[in-house]
C-alpha cells in the first residue's frame, strides 16, 4: 500500500514539475519523496523506477497519439525496430532508471543521517 502511494506521488509530482522544469527534475522529485518516506532499498528503487517510468511511458504514448505516429514511425524505421510501441517502451527506460537510482539515493541519504542521529552505527 505504501509503495503504491509513493508511485502515485512520484508520478503526480513529476508530471507537475516537468511541465515547467527540465527532464532531470524528475530525479529530484524521486529523491525527495524517498528521503521523506522511509522504505527498504529495493522498494525505494522500484517506486522511483515505476513512478518516473510510467510517467515517461504515458507522455511518450500521448505525444505519439496526438501526432498520429508521424515521427515515431520514421524513427522506428530508421532504427529498424518494426514496431512503434517498442520505440515508446525503449524511450521510457532512461527516465525509469534515473528515477530508480535517484529514489535509491534518497533512501540511502536518509539512512546516513538516521544512523548518525540515533547513534546506531559507526562508519569508522
Amino acid at each position: 500500500m505504501k509503495s503504491t502511494f509513493k508511485i502515485i506521488l512520484i508520478f503526480g509530482f513529476c508530471y507537475l514539475v516537468q511541465l515547467y522544469f527540465p527532464w532531470w527534475s524528475a530525479a529530484l522529485v524521486a529523491f525527495l519523496v524517498n528521503t521523506m518516506l522511509e522504505q527498504k532499498a529495493f522498494k525505494s528503487f522500484l517506486t522511483g523506477f515505476l513512478g518516473v517510468g510510467l510517467l515517461w511511458l504515458f507522455m511518450a504514448w500521448r505525444i505519439d497519439y496526438t501526432t498520429n505516429s508521424i515521427l515515431t514511425n520514421k524513427i522506428a524505421a530508421l532504427f529498424q525496430l518494426g514496431n512503434t510501441y517498442l520505440l515508446i517502451f525503449i524511450s521510457c527506460l532512461p527516465g525509469a532508471l534515473t528515477g530508480g537510482f535517484s529514489a535509491l539515493s534518497g533512501k540511502l541519504f536518509r539512512d546516513v543521517f538516521k544512523s548518525k542521529v540515533s547513534g546506531e552505527g559507526s562508519y569508522y
